[in-house]
């Protein structure tokens, strides 16, 4: 934790409308805090999903859990990587709204996993499924399912109504362990690794009665995202 003139660094988020702040430890390449340039396409789905419950899987250090939360919804943070944890409960305290925070990782049944994460201070990629580039080191990480998540929280809340998924090639798995969550979900947003796991999330997505709406947000030339909103009862 870093501190300038006995008060934690932070900065501002990119959000035009909150005033919202997560520590500069955790700003990667000015990465975290710029939430909404990085990711248009996800900041203009958030906006849209309102007071609803909303599962931000591979939360990172918090980002997109404070701009939904700002905006009224009730949001669980779902993220195994610890340093990355540690920063979403240090965003949490920063500002005036709150979210849960859980520290796992999502899947398709509960385990026990590897997960390659790098060794960079502050960078807190990882992947459960492969190993990316710089990811040179690996940790142990419990892996639950979004339905035992679910079924877990539903004396404090109801089922998710808007999922958010990110989790670097583990999205087949987190849609797969989602199963009748995704029965009534409202939509989903799905960072998508490549044409394989295109594929099959599609397939998922469609068995639930889930609609790819809008495709696009190729941050690099294998990725792209989904959104999806569910088009019958």
């Amino acid at each position: 934790m870093t501190l300038v003139d006995g008060r934690v660094a932070s900065t501002q988020l990119d959000d035009p409308d909150y005033d919202l702040r997560i520590q500069t430890s955790g700003d990667y390449k000015g990465w975290r805090s710029g939430a909404a340039k990085k990711e248009p396409w996800t900041f203009e789905w958030l906006k849209t999903i309102g007071h609803g419950v909303f599962y931000d899987v591979g939360a990172c250090v918090g980002s997109y859990s404070l701009m939904a939360a700002a905006r009224g919804a009730r949001v669980v943070a779902i993220e195994p990587v610890p340093v990355n944890v540690r920063e979403c409960y240090a965003n949490r305290r920063l500002n005036t709204v709150y979210f849960e925070i859980l520290p796992c990782a999502a899947g398709s049944a509960l385990s026990k996993g590897m997960m390659f994460v790098s060794p960079t201070p502050g960078y807190g990629n990882a992947s459960i499924v492969h190993r990316g580039a710089g990811q040179t080191e690996s940790i142990g990480v419990v892996v639950r399912t979004l339905l035992d998540i679910a079924n877990e929280l539903r004396p404090l809340m109801r089922l998710p109504s808007h999922i958010k998924i990110d989790v670097e090639g583990a999205e087949v798995e987190v849609m797969r362990g989602a199963g009748t969550v995704l029965d009534t979900v409202e939509s989903v947003i799905c960072e998508i690794r490549d044409d394989t796991n295109e594929s099959e999330v599609l397939l998922i997505a469609q068995a639930h009665g889930l609609e790819s709406v809008w495709s696009g947000g190729r941050r690099t030339e294998d990725e792209r995202t989904h959104v999806f909103r569910r088009t019958h009862a």
